[in-house]
């Protein structure tokens, strides 16, 4: 798979992109992988009290992924392209 890193992310890791072969099923494993790899934060996107911002924003093959739907399984697959963006704003 190919997963491209943009903003913050992308200082974090010193990639912009890059092929990887991985055995995380869910975004959530990935995203430790990754942690692990390039010692970077990808924090919790949900405080209890539900005050955490999101810091992050994940898409597969250019479409969002939900914070919710991280820990679902088989979201993505080899060939597909995970993106790892700061969230978005404007006015």
């Amino acid at each position: 798979m190919r997963i491209e890193y943009y903003g913050h992310i992308r200082e974090q890791t010193q990639k912009s992109a890059e092929e990887r072969i991985t055995n995380s099923s869910t975004i959530d494993a990935l995203l430790h992988e990754l942690q692990g790899l390039y010692h970077i934060e990808f924090p919790a996107q949900n405080s209890p009290s539900g005050a955490t911002p999101q810091t992050f924003i994940v898409a597969v093959n250019a479409h969002l992924i939900q914070p919710t739907q991280f820990s679902i399984p088989n979201l993505f697959r080899d060939g597909d392209t995970i993106a790892i963006m700061p969230p978005f704003s404007g006015g």
